[in-house]
């Protein structure tokens, strides 16, 4: 193997080794008889590589650090689009609030990427009014208490439809606004409504047309939206409308509506209150309508759901006609 001529201590020719580094290269049986041991500096476990303690502690602490600095930026980014959401959902209720007292009105909102609303109404909060709330996203619920929002318990899109229409119980009590963004399709509709929602230009509803697809309302026979005889049959529901309320039944969920019926009702005897003290005020110029005593009587009347709007609306009426036939200035509204 090895040429060079052995020039070791005697003892290693006799173990026939020809240099020193053959023998811290190889270890042989035969060498322990010469006297000598191997030994290798480099103790392993046969467990495998050991650790020191500050190196396991060292990187157990950083994968926690690591964990929390993860979870800290992603609440991070969950804050920040929960934030935005809510700022999205206050700017939507400040655009309905703006909607109405003007007529018949209507405005698109649209949005940069798919959105989805949620539209919720509570009778019980915020007496006698009652309040309904609007959610963007995963943002925060905002209330709007002074507005009659109908829609969709959820629209989600890219563009909200939203038109409004004023109600009339005698007296204006407010302004309808409604939301909606399913495209409808109205199948042999009275002329009436026909006109009116054309001249809206609404973009989501059609008329009489063959290749709408869409949520179909017919005013006879069977579609997914029925209306017949002042009754809206929908989602396996009826509800009763007077006047405009026609249009918030049409794209409203059975829900939200009938709970706008009670807090436009609740509304309009608030402003009968109202009225009640006006016929007092009048009287002195000699102004006897017996009208306060009606309107009151109408107050006393519970409407626990849409059911009872015919009848309320016939009691409305009767005093609304005593109201047109009071001589110039006795007029309560």
């Amino acid at each position: 193997m090895f040429n060079q001529k052995n020039n070791g201590p005697p003892h290693l020719k006799r173990c026939g080794l020809k240099q020193a580094l053959v023998f811290r290269l190889f270890k042989r049986p035969h060498l322990k008889r010469c006297g000598f041991t191997f030994e290798n500096k480099k103790r392993f476990s046969k467990r495998g590589i050991a650790l020191p303690f500050n190196w396991i502690f060292a990187i157990i602490v950083g994968t926690v650090i690591l964990f929390l600095a993860l979870y800290a930026v992603s609440q991070f980014v969950s804050t920040s689009q929960n934030i935005g959401s809510t700022e999205t959902s206050a700017k939507l209720v400040g655009i309905f609030e703006g909607v109405g007292g003007i007529g018949d009105e209507k405005i698109e909102i649209e949005f940069r990427e798919e959105s989805r609303v949620e539209f919720s109404c509570d009778e019980l909060s915020n007496r006698p009014f009652g309040l309904q709330r609007v959610r963007y996203g995963e943002g925060l619920d905002i209330s709007i208490k002074d507005k009659y929002i109908f829609s969709e318990g959820v629209v989600e899109g890219k563009k909200l439809n939203v038109f409004s229409k004023p109600f009339y119980l005698g007296y204006k009590v407010s302004d309808l606004v409604i939301v909606s963004n399913d495209n409808y399709c109205f199948v042999d509709a009275p002329l009436e409504i026909k006109e009116e929602l054309s001249s809206l230009g609404l973009s989501n509803v059609k008329f009489d047309d063959s290749e709408c697809e869409g949520i179909d309302v017919c005013f006879s026979g069977g579609c997914d939206i029925v209306v017949d005889n002042n009754v809206i049959r929908k989602d396996g529901k009826r509800m009763i409308y007077v006047d405009n309320l026609i249009f918030a039944g049409i794209f409203s969920s059975p829900e939200i509506y009938e709970c706008n019926v009670k807090r436009l009702v609740s509304r309009f005897k608030e402003l009968a209150l109202i009225y009640e003290e006006k016929v007092s005020l009048i009287e002195d110029r000699g102004c006897k309508s017996n009208l306060d005593v009606k309107l009151s009587i109408i107050r006393d009347f519970d409407v626990e759901s849409s059911a009872d709007l015919i009848l309320f609306n016939d009691m409305v009426g009767e005093v609304n006609e005593i109201n047109k036939i009071q001589p110039e200035g006795c007029e309560v509204w």
